[in-house]
């Protein structure tokens, strides 16, 4: 007995050891495809992070072009001018290169800085201590202000030359009543002050609060403004409209604002003025009429700049709130003074071309919401919920009878739009539009911007990046026209990545900012004689300010020059990516040139349980509903069948064959590449049916394989699918949302013969029901 039981218990260790052994394989297994599964859910996870943070900034930079850069006044940034603006105890006054007899001289000069030596005895230029001896700050001595027959001399008076000629004008006129408006104010340069900025015409008050930051509060004043005829208010008006409209061009005249200095404090501009460039003669306002500077707090450094294109405008307005800060430089400096300038900076964008701009951009965000929603309703929901409602076990055993499983839709829920036509043209129209904003954006980090807004503005310069990206598919697209199956093999052999083109881009576009952008905002404005650099006025010195461009109201179309500057740097970036992107697919090409061309085919579809073509669906998942069978079935017979030679929408499908979108590959021995390559110059049936060599066109791609091979039949990867417009939903073929017509309606033969013999044996019918009645007519005698 003692013998038998050992006996047995010997065998059933022999016994158990084996499958214990198999059971301890298939744990590792299990776990290893468990943890697969697990990546590529979470890999799906990123995807839709990543989609949700474009569509994040899609929605920052509508905003940001609406709220900080809109038509309403915002004054969003805080500026400074560079460094502290210092005049030291020993600084020499400005010394004129012109001798000047009297009052009233007529001399021509570059611009009208030398004319306030007519009203000052001297003026003490700021330096900012750099190596160039430029100013636009300016200490005047002994000055006198006021109206010409109650002037007043005031020891010292601060100027800085950020006004603007027509803004003194028209705030000038608008103090002014109608009859005793002298003939400039009727004048282009005032009457379209208004439509050459989009400003509001209704004066506004503003003082800073006694604190360290730049808080003001703003008032608007209800009381009348106009002076009273016979004052030395109109006086002080009129004079300073006499000085403008006798000075010639009116883009040299030089206006300044400024201050009268009370000790170490907080100022606003309180005294304005204009010097004429053809006589020597200026003037000064505010002493009298003090109403003046309620219409000029917020016109400092004005500037617009215009888009002319067909008769629309696309109009950008610089205007500043000026705060100054004046010092003592030292307790034993004998005299120095520190200023610092600081100012609201505001940005404020209008016209025909800004509305088509928003409205653009608004489009494509919710043609990028519409298309996320739409593949994820189709192709992703059914991978990512299945087995949970009857819906989902449909869908998902639809989605895997098809021929994919979750590691294959990698990347297919961040398939741009970019090969769209209209989506395409649409986003070019957008950056080209938004390249404008460059200059807003030069001007912040020119100007020692110290906010955090600058994050917004260098976020929109380098969206740059989408324009190579529709330029090299576009232009490859060209090349693939040419000759598809040359296309086809360099495709085999290179590629390009998206992230590689962006980070060209943005590589490009960051060298460009560093270096020729820096400048390119006041070259522009010098070119068009929006800002004024004297050098000749002043021995040593070259005088800077803001400047008027006379010939700017004048314009019907954007002079090519103007055109060089705003796009040449665009299309120097977008050119010099272009090249870079093409070399690095060239080095590509040329290193895998020894191994020969490489197959575009992903061999095995690792993830999860996988329906081939024929076979049946588990239990589990058509037990929820009765209709499975027949979508299963559909869905197998559009992706997943050997076709004959392929139809399209153009020629007559063969009678009973479903839309295929596969083609069947003979399986060759390991290591052997005739399986993979005889037929790579021919198009797969879902190309000729759409009309577009989609292996061909796909240099820029984000993986090496542009299919896999499912049993015996090859099948497009989904991305590649959703990026040339189609989309795989319920059983068929659909244009994706975004595109035109990619997938056009096939009516098939055999429907067509079911429809016209069902309409032969109505028509029959018909004839049969009509031939007693026309049988019994007779001609009537």
């Amino acid at each position: 007995m003692g013998d038998r039981l050992k006996i047995s218990r010997r065998f059933a260790s022999l016994t158990s050891r084996p499958i214990r052994q198999a059971t301890e394989k298939k744990m590792p297994t299990r776990q290893a495809k468990r943890r697969h599964v697990a990546s590529q859910r979470l890999q799906l996870l990123l995807d839709v992070a990543l989609v949700l943070l474009f569509f994040v900034l899609d929605a920052r930079d509508l905003w940001f072009k609406l709220s900080w850069m809109g038509p309403r006044n915002s004054f969003s940034f805080a500026t400074s001018e560079p460094g502290h603006l210092v005049l030291r105890p020993s600084a020499d006054p400005l010394e004129s290169t012109t001798v000047f007899s009297f009052s009233d001289q007529a001399v021509q000069r570059a611009s009208g800085w030398s004319s306030f030596l007519e009203k000052c005895e001297s003026l003490l230029p700021f330096s900012d201590g750099g190596e160039d001896a430029t100013f636009q700050h300016v200490l005047g001595k002994n000055c006198m202000i006021g109206a010409p027959n109650s002037a007043v001399r005031i020891p010292e008076l601060v100027l800085s030359s950020n006004v603007r000629v027509d803004s003194m004008a028209w705030s000038a006129c608008k103090l002014l009543y109608h009859h005793r408006k002298p003939p400039i104010c009727h004048s282009p340069i005032v009457t379209q002050f208004s439509e050459r900025y989009n400003m509001r015409e209704t004066p506004s008050t503003m003082s800073y609060l006694p604190s360290a930051d730049l808080a003001f509060v703003e008032s608007r004043s209800q009381e009348r403004l106009s002076a009273t005829p016979g004052s030395d208010a109109e006086m002080e008006l009129v004079e300073l409209l006499s000085v403008i409209s006798k000075s010639s061009p009116m883009s040299a005249v030089v206006c300044v604002e400024g201050f009268i200095p009370n000790g170490s404090g907080r100022y606003t501009s309180s005294i304005f003025g204009c010097g004429s460039p053809s006589y020597y003669r200026s003037a000064f306002v505010g002493q009298d009429a003090i109403s003046f500077a309620s219409f000029q707090q917020d016109k400092s450094w004005l500037t617009s700049d215009v888009l002319h294109v067909m008769g629309m405008k696309f109009i950008m307005r610089e205007n500043r709130r000026s705060l100054f800060t004046l010092r003592a430089l030292g307790s034993d400096s004998g005299g120095g003074r520190v200023l610092e300038h600081v100012s609201l900076l505001n940005f404020s964008t209008s016209g025909s071309l800004y509305t088509i701009l928003i409205l653009v951009d608004a489009a494509l965000l919710l043609l990028n919401v519409c298309s996320a929603v739409e593949i994820g309703r189709c192709m992703l929901w059914p991978l990512w919920k299945p087995l949970i409602v009857t819906e989902y076990q449909t869908w998902s055993a639809h989605a895997r009878k098809m021929g994919f499983v979750l590691g294959d839709y990698a990347r297919a829920f961040r398939v741009t739009l970019f090969r769209s036509t209209p989506v395409a043209l649409l986003t070019l129209v957008s950056r080209l539009l938004s390249w404008l904003l460059v200059f807003p954006s030069l001007v912040l980090w020119a100007d020692w911007h110290f906010g955090g807004e600058d994050v917004h503005a260098l976020l929109t310069v380098l969206r740059v990046w989408v324009i190579v990206m529709i330029c090299v598919k576009n232009g490859w697209n060209m090349v693939v026209a040419l000759d598809e199956k040359r296309a086809l093999a360099v495709v085999r052999r290179t590629h390009i990545s998206t992230l590689e083109v962006a980070a060209i881009s943005l590589m490009v576009a960051s060298c460009f900012l560093s270096t020729s952008l820096s400048n390119m905002s006041r070259e522009k404005r010098l070119h068009e004689r929006q800002r004024a650099a004297d050098s000749t006025s002043f021995v040593g010195f070259t005088a800077f300010a803001n400047t008027f461009p006379a010939q700017q109201d004048s314009l019907q179309n954007t002079p090519m020059a103007t055109l060089a500057f705003l796009y040449g740097p665009l299309l120097a970036i977008v050119g010099w990516s272009i090249v870079l992107v093409a070399v690095l697919a060239a080095v590509r090409f040329l290193v895998g040139i020894p191994s020969g061309p490489r197959s575009l085919i992903q061999r095995t579809s690792a993830a999860g349980p996988l329906v081939q073509p024929g076979a049946t669906v588990s239990s589990s998942d058509v037990s929820a509903t009765d209709d499975i069978d027949h979508m299963s079935n559909l869905s197998a017979g559009i992706l997943m069948r050997s076709s004959s030679p392929p139809p399209s929408p153009t020629r007559g499908v063969p009678v009973g064959n479903a839309i295929p979108t596969s083609t069947a590959q003979p399986l060759a021995p390991a290591g052997d590449k005739s399986d993979t390559e005889s037929f790579h110059d021919e198009r797969l049936p879902v190309e000729d049916i759409v009309g577009i060599p989609i292996r061909a066109q796909s240099l820029v791609r984000d993986s090496w394989a542009v299919m896999t091979m499912v049993g015996s039949q090859v099948l497009l990867l989904p991305p590649y699918y959703l990026e040339h417009g189609i989309v795989l939903a319920s059983g068929s073929m659909k244009t994706r949302c975004g595109f035109l017509d990619v997938v056009q309606p096939i009516v098939l033969a055999k429907e067509h013969e079911q429809r016209k013999e069902g309409g032969e044996r109505e028509q029959k019918a018909t004839d049969r029901s009509l031939g007693p009645i026309e049988n019994g007519q007779r001609p009537l005698h």
